[in-house]
This record gives C-alpha cells, sequence and structure tokens, in this order.
C-alpha cells in the first residue's frame, strides 16, 4: 500500500509543477480537450496508462521478472539492505565491507563474517 501513495504523491508532485510551471500552456490544452472528441481522449488515456504499465513493470523487473537478485542469491550473495534515508534521499544501498562488517554499536569486527567472494 506504501507505493500506491508513493505513486500518488509523485503524480501530485509532477501534474502540480506542471500547472505551476505552465499555467497558460495548461489552460490552451484544457481547451483543446474541450473540443476533442470522447472517443479520442479516451484512446490518448488507455495509450497513457498502457504506456505507465510497461514502464513500472520495467522498473520492477521487466522481462527477467527480478533473475538478477535471484542469480546472485544462488551464488550467496545477499540483497543490498536499504537504510530508508528518508523521502527526499529515495534508498540509499548500504556497501558491502565483506569479512571486516563492523558493528555500528559496538565499532568493532562482527564475528563470522565471510567476504562476499567477488
Amino acid at each position: 500500500m506504501g507505493d500506491f501513495y508513493t505513486a500518488l504523491g509523485l503524480v501530485l508532485v509532477i501534474e502540480g509543477l506542471i500547472y505551476a510551471l505552465f499555467p497558460d500552456g495548461m489552460q490552451r490544452a484544457m481547451r483543446l480537450m474541450q473540443e476533442m472528441p470522447p472517443a479520442s481522449l479516451r484512446l490518448a488515456g488507455l495509450v497513457a496508462a498502457t504506456i505507465g504499465v510497461i514502464v513500472v513493470w520495467l522498473v520492477r523487473g521487466g522481462p527477467t521478472g527480478g533473475a538478477v537478485f535471484r542469480i546472485a542469491t544462488e551464488r550467496g550473495h545477499k540483497r543490498p539492505k536499504h537504510t530508508g534515508a528518508g523521502p527526499l534521499c529515495g534508498h540509499i544501498p548500504r556497501p558491502y565491507l565483506g569479512a571486516s562488517q563492523f558493528s555500528r554499536k559496538q565499532g568493532r569486527s562482527v564475528p563470522g563474517a565471510r567476504p562476499l567472494g567477488i
């Protein structure tokens, strides 16, 4: 559900920026849309929705279905952990430290840490 709210927020940000930066152009576009037949508007909406679905599909794994992460997991590598740095920074992956992983709380090496074998 968080992805839905993120997508909704991005739609509002992008649409708001378009109205704020190009108010005259948006008014002209709305006048043109009022003159268009409903079938043309419907077709334009379906094309835009289809392009959006394809973009989301490609970003979320595309034709490989996330095979890149599956292959890395089979070799013993773990997916990168995300720090959750905040809404403005996005998700920043933590770097792998291999055998020299440090505990943030204790400031020393974690016992039993293995090198990644890269």
